[in-house]
């Protein structure tokens, strides 16, 4: 990945929205190894490459704001995160719709950062638009959707888990 970023550095640019691309994957890939401050790092240069050459409100900039975010989460940054994982909603719902899927995807993601601090009654109601959303009109539905969500997957497979190793 470092070779691809050297070559579109090159031929595009420094401050080209593919470098930032390329800037943001790479930061996904160190945040995966637990390489945060590289992680972190790479992400800034994205959001704001992606923000200068893009705009403040396009939904390219909400991605990676929203990875930035979720690196805060993981590193128990609650405060660093939520107005990055807010700005994103923002940015998604302002550019693409309320019933756009990546709209989902940040309500989810506001969501699991109040249920890890605690704060449950910030977290149901943006679950609630969430599973919402993804068309729960049923007990029957919620399963189904809820397992679609980030945290639903998360516990899911901790209880598959637990009841395979019985």
């Amino acid at each position: 990945m470092g070779r691809a970023l050297a070559i579109q550095e090159k031929a595009l640019g420094l401050e080209d929205p593919g470098v930032a691309t390329v800037l943001d994957n790479l930061a996904v890939l160190h945040d995966e190894e637990g390489k945060y401050l590289e992680a972190e790092s790479l992400y800034w240069r994205a959001v704001r490459i992606h923000g200068k050459t893009l705009g403040p409100e396009h939904p390219r900039l909400a991605t990676d704001l929203s990875n930035l975010a979720s690196l805060y989460e993981e590193e128990g940054k609650y405060g660093e995160a939520q107005p990055l994982y807010q700005r994103a909603l923002r940015i998604d719902e302002k550019g693409l719709g309320s019933e756009h899927p990546h709209v989902g995807t940040d309500l989810n993601n506001l969501a699991t950062l109040y249920e890890a601090q605690g704060k449950y009654a910030e977290a149901e109601p943006r679950q609630v638009e969430v599973l919402t959303g993804l068309g729960c009109a049923s007990t029957f539905d919620f399963l189904e959707c809820w397992s679609r969500t980030r945290r639903g997957r998360e516990i899911l497979r901790f209880v598959s888990g637990t009841f395979l190793s019985i």
